[in-house]
C-alpha cells in the first residue's frame, strides 16, 4: 500500500496540504523508526481520535491534546478521517500539539462507523506501538475505543476524570464502585482510555508549529462484521 506523506514546505501533488509530499510505504517518517521500533516490549507517544463536530475539531480532542502536551514531551499522534477539503484542519491540530497526523482516506470512513473507525486507528496502533491510545470520552470516542480494545485484545478504560505520565507509566483517574476516585497505573501497551477533558483547560495555539501529515487509503481489515 503507498502513502502520501508530507512534512514542511509546499505540496507539489496536490493530494496533501501544508507540506511537501513523497510518495513511500507505509513505514514511520525518515528518523523515527529508530525511537519507534515496532518490536519493542514498551510504547512511545500517545495516539489520539481527532473526532471532529461540524467539520471542526471537537474542543475536548484539543484539551486531551494540551493535557499530553503538558505531562510528556513524547510524540503525539492524531488520526483524522475525512475527504480532501479537511486538510485545513491539519494546521490545527500541530498548532495545539500533534506532531503526526493519519489522514484515513475512504469514501467509507465519510459517514462516522464505530467498527471501521476502530478498524483504522487499530492499523495505526499496530504500525506505530504507542504508550496510549486516547480519546475523548464522547459517545462515539467510548463506543469507538472499546471496538478498538477489542480489536487490540487490550482492556479499556472508560470517561476517566484524569491522566499522568511519571517515569514513563501512564495512569488513568477512574471511580471505583463507591465513587471515589482512584489511580490505575498501567506498564503493558497500548494503554486505551477515553477521558472527560470538561476539567482540562484550552491550551494555547501556536500557528508556528509544523508536522508530518502521512495520508493513508483505507481498506477495512477485519470489522466489516454487522455492516449492512
Amino acid at each position: 500500500m503507498m502513502s502520501d506523506r508530507c512534512s514542511g514546505g509546499n505540496c507539489s501533488s496536490g493530494s496533501c496540504s501544508g507540506g511537501s509530499c513523497q510518495s513511500d510505504d507505509d513505514r514511520l517518517p525518515p528518523g523515527m523508526l529508530s525511537r519507534y521500533d515496532l518490536n519493542q516490549d514498551t510504547g512511545l507517544g500517545s495516539l489520539i481520535w481527532a473526532e471532529t463536530v461540524d467539520s471542526k475539531i471537537d474542543d475536548a480532542v484539543i484539551k486531551l491534546i494540551g493535557k499530553l502536551r503538558s505531562i510528556s514531551n513524547d510524540r503525539i499522534f492524531a488520526m483524522i478521517t475525512g475527504p480532501a477539503d479537511i486538510k485545513p484542519l491539519y494546521n490545527v491540530l500541530f498548532s495545539y500539539g500533534v506532531d503526526t497526523i493519519y489522514h484515513i482516506r475512504s469514501k467509507d470512513l465519510e459517514d462516522y462507523d464505530p467498527k471501521l473507525y476502530a478498524d483504522a486507528l487499530s492499523d495505526i496502533a499496530t504500525r506505530i506501538n504507542p504508550m496510549c491510545i486516547i480519546l475523548s470520552a464522547t459517545e462515539k470516542g467510548n463506543e469507538v475505543a472499546k471496538l478498538t480494545g477489542s480489536i487490540l485484545k487490550k482492556d479499556v478504560e472508560l470517561d476517566c476524570s484524569d491522566i499522568s505520565i511519571v517515569n514513563d507509566i501512564l495512569s488513568v483517574e477512574g471511580s471505583n464502585s463507591g465513587n471515589i476516585p482512584m489511580f490505575k497505573r498501567y506498564g503493558r501497551f497500548p494503554i486505551i482510555a477515553t477521558v472527560k477533558a470538561s476539567s482540562f483547560d484550552m491550551p494555547e495555539r501556536n500557528d508556528d508549529r509544523k508536522g508530518t501529515v502521512i495520508s493513508r487509503p483505507f481498506t477495512a481489515s477485519i470489522i466489516q462484521i454487522g455492516r449492512a
